[in-house]
């Protein structure tokens, strides 16, 4: 009896220790899609606020003359 639990005790611990490496590897990658997404996120969202700084600046000047004085 004591090699049956011997050999299942051995069973349970090698197949504990895979699923806690396929864990680990699936938490790893999960962590690199964050960091991945974050990082075209925000690159974007400075290139978007780089191209709305160059709209700004390159927006022609308008004169109102006829305009209301407020």
């Amino acid at each position: 009896m004591q090699d049956i639990t011997a050999a299942l005790t051995g069973v349970w611990s090698e197949i504990l220790a895979f699923q806690a490496e396929a864990a680990q590897t699936r938490i790893e990658n999960a962590c690199s899609a964050i960091r991945t997404t974050a990082a075209a996120y925000r690159s974007g969202d400075e290139k978007m606020m780089e191209e709305a700084s160059r709209a700004a600046d390159d927006a022609p000047n308008v004169l109102i003359e006829d305009g209301k004085d407020i």
